[in-house]
């Protein structure tokens, strides 16, 4: 059983965390290949809980095992927005939707 004060990991703060993070460290090779490399965990995670969604939670410690909501709304938006902010969303479309997601999360 998990407990959410006992390291608990939200989904939904890797999307203001990258954001934050490449305005710190600049927008610079080493900084996108540290924040994709942070998205990398969320690809092989959507293969396995929730076929191509995003839990809600995880536990702090190695291996990260997803727990409560398997498919969290907010979880995706903030992964798609933190995508969108790297480049990753090759059209402009999709770029809209995770903008939207990201207001229908907040």
């Amino acid at each position: 059983m998990t407990r959410f004060d006992q390291g608990t990991v939200w989904a939904w703060l890797m999307g203001p965390f990258i954001t934050a993070y490449l305005k710190v460290h600049g927008d610079t090779p080493g900084g996108r290949q540290q924040s994709l490399q942070w998205l990398d965990g969320f690809r092989t995670h959507m293969c396995h809980a929730g076929l191509g969604h995003i839990s809600e939670i995880f536990d702090g410690d190695t291996p990260h095992q997803p727990r409560g909501c398997i498919a969290q709304a907010w979880s995706v938006a903030a992964v798609l927005r933190a995508a969108a902010a790297l480049g990753l969303l090759n059209s402009a479309a999709a770029r809209s939707l995770a903008g939207r997601l990201t207001h229908l999360a907040a």
